[in-house]
């Protein structure tokens, strides 16, 4: 997967532009999302960014890297939106939300994350290329989807520790995986088979609330 020929060293000193950096990222994660990995070339991303190769080289000395780059902002995509659902920080009263309210937001955001097409086109891509790059797989996951989980299994064990919820040996982390099935339901298995519908948000909305009471009324004291 690594492309190297044709790499150019950036000249020490020389300051960086965020704007092309974002250029390429931009043009790199449409054509990813367009043609999977392998298909494409660094000299396309360059070509299609408006950057020379030794720009982008300078920047992401191989495709790998590149990628590696492009999944790294989605994972922190997904914490911004998962981080979205739990605003009390910034609330003046600081008491949290009960569980079920605080699991209907964490689940519509995440659904509605999901639901994107971009995502979509991105899960698709890590689907098909995990076997021949598990270690970038590996690395997606833990930056996103696992430290969402974390943060999940945290808000559960809160609502645990105030008495909302018994958890009956269980632990938190468990519980907030179970959510995340309740959450999606089939749509794995609809997704490799080309039926993933796109969901409204209302629907989303319901799905999530529904998911929430499910795992309440199982925890429920």
């Amino acid at each position: 997967m690594a492309e190297t020929t044709g790499q150019v060293r950036r000249p020490p000193g020389r300051p960086r532009d965020p704007r092309k950096r974002d250029a390429i990222l931009d043009a790199a994660r449409a054509l990813f999302f367009a043609r999977g990995i392998e298909a494409v070339t660094m000299e396309a991303v360059a070509s299609a960014s408006g950057v020379s190769k030794m720009t982008l080289y300078g920047l992401f000395p191989d495709k790998a890297t590149l990628f590696e780059e492009v999944a790294r902002a989605q994972a922190g995509r997904l914490l911004g939106v998962l981080g979205a659902a739990f605003p009390q920080e910034s609330r003046a009263d600081p008491a949290p939300p009960l569980l079920r309210e605080a699991l209907a937001r964490f689940g519509a955001a995440l659904l509605g994350f999901w639901n994107s097409a971009e995502v979509r086109a991105f899960i698709a891509i890590m689907a098909t290329e995990a076997q021949r790059f598990p270690d970038l797989a590996r690395r997606f996951y833990q930056a996103g989807p696992e430290r969402g989980r974390h943060a999940l299994a945290a808000v559960v064990r809160d609502a645990a520790a105030r008495g909302e919820i018994q958890l009956g040996g269980v632990e938190p982390e468990q519980v907030a995986e179970d959510f995340i099935g309740l959450l999606q339901g089939l749509a794995p298995l609809r997704q490799h088979l080309g039926m993933w519908p796109v969901m409204e948000a209302g629907a989303l909305e319901a799905q999530a609330r529904h998911a929430a009471d499910v795992l309440v009324r199982a925890y429920c004291a």
